[in-house]
């Protein structure tokens, strides 16, 4: 007879331990999953508009863009992923949840940002 033990990951909070597929942290993954989405439409779209003639307006971003665009989008991905990680891993207190999603709410309006604006600089080139 073979006997299988199943080991659940919890996450221990102050009144209880809790599944990390269970809310709040399924919904910080998920979260997190978006966010690392719209990090990487980010970079894409950022260098897509730097091709256009655009400055990158992070110093530190236009730095690394000296050493390529895979060293720009990869150390920009790593960065996002290791704020989220830390807030995931914060994700108890509900500052570290409201990080994560203020954010996500930033990424969506820079992403909208950059949409609107590649948008207006298509239509002015077909235009």
């Amino acid at each position: 007879m073979v006997r299988v033990r199943i080991i659940h990951v919890t996450a221990t909070t102050a009144t209880r331990s809790v599944p990390l597929t269970q809310a709040p942290y399924s919904e910080l993954m998920w979260q997190t999953a978006v966010i690392m989405l719209l990090c990487l439409l980010d970079a894409i779209l950022t260098l897509n508009v730097l091709q256009l003639g655009a400055e990158e307006w992070n110093p530190v971003m236009a730095k690394l863009l000296e050493f390529g665009p895979a060293a720009f989008i990869g150390v920009k991905m790593v960065w996002t992923l290791a704020g989220c990680g830390i807030l995931m891993l914060l994700g108890r207190h509900r500052v570290a949840r409201l990080g994560l999603s203020a954010l996500l709410i930033a990424y969506i309006c820079l992403t909208t940002w950059h949409l609107v604006g590649q948008t207006q600089i298509a239509l002015a080139v077909l235009g």
